[in-house]
């Protein structure tokens, strides 16, 4: 008899340890792999930096967010060349631009790997004196972008992503200068000129996280399509850009800095003398909360013109909110 309780008991210790293994019940099965829920949300974030995202030099994470951005920005002194009414040369005209921005940007990420971006902006330009109200009048700019961002590889440290993007831009300009010239010339094409611009373009960015403290983004954009000067039905543009962010909540504060700075060759009237526009800024951001971003942006930029052949300085100011989702 004992032998038979023995046996049982044996029996019976052996189907417990096969039923329920040791450790199983504080350690339960792993959930199946699902792309989209191990999707990060709030602040892009890499061994330990939470990476500040800007305007002028876009980050290559997947994520899920909500942008827009109010600004205001002028130039100074800005003058215009000499020309001929009549045989006669006309000195030019000079004075102050003024422009104010608003624009919206969604991004959803699909996958872990993939991301559809729209983005929505509207830029109004206007002369703040009687001669550059003469010279460039009012001026307007809706640019409309689609795009897709992909993941490369990530790395603990590191994250690299391609981006594909088609953007339309309509730049329409009232000029009593212009509308004078082509009156003279004989040409009257009316005082509104409306300008459509289409481009595709093709892009590499790359974020590292040098420390907790600091990050750095690098981006490079490289594309085809119509310019403001319809003398040429199509050229070749790139943008290159560069910013680094500094995490300061590890200090206590709730805050980031980040500077940056890109140079591009969209603008311009045509493809032999288009000049370059240099762009540099300070983005000073509260990250108190994962899922929202308030920035302060400052910047200034040297952008050539259509209708006034110089290049001249942009100081700007912004208010940007991003969403994270």
């Amino acid at each position: 008899m004992r032998m038979w309780k023995g046996t049982l008991t044996g029996l019976c210790l052996l189907a417990m340890t096969m039923g329920n293994p040791a450790g199983a019940a504080d350690d339960p099965a792993p959930a199946p792999a699902d792309s989209t829920e191990a999707i990060p949300s709030g602040i892009p974030e890499l061994h330990g930096h939470r990476f500040l995202p800007t305007i002028m030099v876009p980050s290559p994470f997947i994520n899920t967010f909500l942008r827009n951005t109010l600004g205001t920005g002028s130039a100074t002194d800005v003058t215009t060349p000499d020309f001929i009414i009549n045989g006669e040369p006309v000195a030019g005209l000079s004075g102050n631009i003024s422009s104010a921005n608003l624009s919206f940007e969604y991004q959803l990420a699909l996958k872990r790997w993939l991301a559809v971006r729209a983005q929505f902006g509207f830029t109004g330009q206007f002369g703040t004196g009687v001669q550059t109200l003469l010279a460039e009048g009012l001026g307007t700019s809706l640019d409309v972008q689609f795009g897709w961002l992909i993941s490369l590889r990530q790395g603990e440290r590191s994250q690299l992503s391609g981006s594909l993007q088609i953007s339309n831009r309509t730049v329409t300009g009232i000029s009593v200068l212009n509308l004078v010239r082509d009156i003279v010339d004989g040409t009257n094409l009316g005082l509104s000129h409306k300008t459509p611009v289409l481009n595709a373009l093709a892009g590499v960015h790359w974020s590292w996280a040098a420390s907790e403290l600091v990050g750095l983004t690098v981006m490079g954009n490289v594309g085809n399509g119509e310019t403001l000067d319809r003398a040429n039905n199509s050229d070749w543009f790139y943008r290159t850009g560069l910013a680094v962010s500094f995490d300061l909540d590890g200090y206590g504060l709730p805050m980031g800095v980040a500077v940056s700075g890109a140079v591009d060759n969209f603008g311009g009237e045509g493809a032999a003398e288009r000049a370059r526009a240099v762009e540099s800024g300070i983005r000073l951001s509260y990250i108190g909360r994962e899922s929202f971003v308030l920035s302060l942006d400052m910047s200034w930029s040297r952008v050539p013109t259509v209708g006034i052949i110089q290049e001249f300085d942009v100081s700007s100011l912004g208010l940007s909110m991003r969403y994270f989702f």
